[in-house]
């Protein structure tokens, strides 16, 4: 590692964190809002099974998310790293990387279409009507070749900010959510099927990915290269690649088991206030996520130029920032939380007390937990996380499921909140503190 401050680099990275950090809050007030529009337009038209129905298989097409192996990830950590060597070295990570996901998409397809043909869909998303079985397994394959054809797509974002222009990658994915709020809504005036709405709703990174790819290939710092594919490179993402898959596997265990939970022990008409005040405090972790992609490759560039005092200022500035937005959102969700979903959703889907208290809470602590392992992603130390996760998972299906039972939805987020404080926060904080105090980043 080169041992000197650039203090030109410096400056480069911090006006980068800033523009990429408030485009990321932008992106995420308009994705909020539009995602408020969707959800309401469509609780109104499904009704509250195929609603919940609905909800459960958002959760599970999140699954399909998988398919790129956790490539996304190791590309935002190599080429957050690579552009400060040149170009030729960025331009292999991107292309490597490219024609690693286009196969791995291909596979994906076939595999859906293999096993989630033949699966008994009504049974596992636990609905009764009759429109309701006859939709589960159109919309729930539909809801999954989407998000995987989105993967390849996604991935122009992901170089973005890699590049560290995360102002263009959001700004992109602000149009491509504004776009599809707008023909969503068109379709529940003209009657579209759930099946031709599920598809339209999930396909928001399909339309910003191929933006974002324009506007990458137009740039200097990385670019497409028939001669470029590296094969020693291809091992080095893979190795990441495979570690961040389950790492990503495990998040989503954490994250979006809790409506197919619900959905087997009380039906899924018992999803819809988990869903509602999930899809809210998700505002909240959709910022802390913003956060951390601003800040990801930035780590990763300040450590292979060795600029251990930006890498501080950096950890203490996105610390504020993290206690700043959990306390305000923390403030709002307890005085007009209740009374916004009742406007938003109506009745059917205002959560109880427990429910929401439990739910803001576990945002707090998987914020604080991100804050942590962001740095940790941009120098690529990612072993720990993944050993964190995994006992945070097979721990928290278990408790949740038993806490389900016990009080309702609210289970969920306690066994998810006790998970994160127990193994998550300890086994990651004690390892940021040794590679800090040990000379890294």
């Amino acid at each position: 590692m080169t041992q000197f401050t650039d203090e030109t680099a410096a400056a480069a990275r911090g006006r980068s964190v800033i523009h990429a950090s408030a485009a990321g809050a932008l992106f995420q007030g308009v994705y909020a809002l539009s995602q408020m529009v969707i959800l309401a337009a469509l609780m109104r038209y499904l009704g509250p099974e195929r609603f919940g129905m609905w909800t459960t298989i958002w959760s599970i097409a999140g699954w399909g998310l998988l398919a790129h192996l956790g490539l996304h990830s190791a590309l935002l950590t190599r080429l957050g790293q690579a552009v400060a060597q040149g170009p030729g070295q960025a331009s292999k990570v991107l292309t490597t990387t490219l024609l690693m996901l286009v196969a791995v998409t291909f596979a994906a397809i076939a595999l859906v279409v293999a096993v989630g043909g033949v699966l008994p869909w009504s049974s596992i998303l636990n609905v009764h009507s009759e429109q309701a079985i006859r939709e589960a397994a159109p919309v729930t394959m539909v809801a999954l070749l989407v998000i995987i054809l989105g993967v390849p797509a996604a991935m122009g974002g992901g170089a973005l900010l890699a590049c560290q222009r995360g102002r263009a990658a959001f700004t992109t994915l602000i149009a491509a959510h504004l776009t599809i709020a707008a023909a969503v809504i068109l379709g529940v005036w003209l009657n579209w099927s759930l099946t031709s709405l599920t598809a339209v709703a999930l396909s928001p990174p399909i339309l910003a990915g191929l933006m974002q790819w324009v506007i990458l290939l137009r740039g200097k710092q990385a670019s497409l290269s028939r001669g470029a594919w590296d094969r020693h490179e291809a091992k080095a993402l893979l190795r990441m690649g495979l570690s961040f898959f389950v790492l990503q596997l495990m998040t989503i265990g954490l994250l979006q088991t809790g409506s197919l939970i619900i959905a087997q022990m009380h039906g899924a008409e018992a999803v819809p206030p988990y869903a509602a005040v999930f899809r809210l405090v998700g505002l909240v972790l959709a910022i802390f996520l913003s956060f951390g992609y601003a800040y990801w490759p930035a780590f990763g560039d300040a450590a292979q130029r060795g600029d251990h005092a930006w890498f501080g200022r950096a950890m203490r500035w996105s610390l504020a920032k993290t206690a700043t937005v959990w306390g305000i959102f923390a403030v709002g969700i307890a005085l007009l939380g209740d009374r916004f979903i009742l406007w938003w959703l109506g009745p059917d889907a205002v959560p109880d007390t427990l429910l929401t208290a439990w739910m803001v809470g576990f945002i707090g602590l998987y914020g604080l937990l991100l804050w942590i392992v962001t740095p940790l992603n941009g120098i690529g130390r990612i072993g720990v996380q993944v050993v964190s996760q995994v006992l945070m998972v097979v721990v928290f299906i278990p408790l949740a499921v038993w806490l389900c039972g016990r009080y309702g939805a609210a289970g969920v987020p306690i066994a998810q909140a006790a998970v994160v404080a127990v193994f998550g926060l300890p086994i990651n904080g004690l390892y940021l503190i040794k590679v800090i105090r040990g000379g890294a980043p």
